[in-house]
């Protein structure tokens, strides 16, 4: 299981959101054409409903993860990586069990500023990456007919693609904040009841992040 969210970072990061909105942004003539930077953040993450036919826990989840970007005038390129976790019900009625499904992804981003408004950028945001879910424990012991059933969860790794927007802010001292949402699918092989008969297949799934950002600029281009 992967350790639970930095809570303390979380409670830090919306209360530099909040503070950025009434404090000065940078003013205009001071703003750098190109930049590196780089942005630890701290969001929710909304799984596919259908998931839940698989048993999964859908309810909204706690996503973190840490980004880098080189910007240069209006586009933007970068990477990043990001944890979350959920729960899956594998057990029966007469002797339930949970496992932890954890998920970790490794993107590269793109970024197109669309327009800018006193001291405040509208973006659009895509990324491409890979998708890694694992399950904790990979193993368990289930009750059957005279001895228990071994059932293995073996790790899975999709590709995943998003596509979002983002509100960005310049603040003094080569800091800045964001807020965004986005949404995202991967495929995953499926096996389900379709009347008398058991069908496999490949299915898209879709979730949406909104996330919070604290970016920190490294180095001016």
């Amino acid at each position: 299981m992967f350790p639970h969210p930095p809570f303390r970072l979380a409670r830090f990061l919306g209360a530099f959101v909040c503070l950025a909105l009434v404090c000065p942004a940078t003013p205009a003539h001071a703003v750098v054409d190109g930049e590196v930077s780089v942005s630890p953040w701290v969001g929710t993450l909304y799984l596919d409903a259908d998931l839940g036919d698989f048993r999964w826990n859908t309810s909204a989840q706690t996503v973190w993860g840490a980004s880098a970007h080189v910007r240069k005038g209006r586009l933007a390129a970068g990477a990043r990586a990001w944890r979350g976790s959920t729960r899956q019900s594998v057990g029966t009625p007469s002797d339930p069990a949970t496992v932890d499904v954890n998920l970790t992804g490794v993107d590269a981003l793109g970024e197109a500023r669309l327009m800018s408004l006193l001291g405040v950028r509208l973006v659009a945001t895509g990324a491409v990456g890979a998708l890694h879910i694992g399950w904790s424990p990979s193993s368990i012991e289930l009750p059957g007919l005279g001895e228990s059933v071994r059932v293995d969860f073996d790790p899975i790794r999709e590709a995943s693609f998003s596509t979002g927007l983002a509100v960005r802010r310049s603040l003094i001292g080569g800091f800045g904040v964001a807020v965004g949402a986005e949404r995202s699918w991967f495929h995953l092989d499926t096996a389900h009841r379709r009347g008398n008969e058991i069908v496999n297949e490949r299915t898209l799934f879709g979730t949406w992040t909104a996330r919070i950002e604290l970016s920190r600029s490294v180095l001016q281009l």
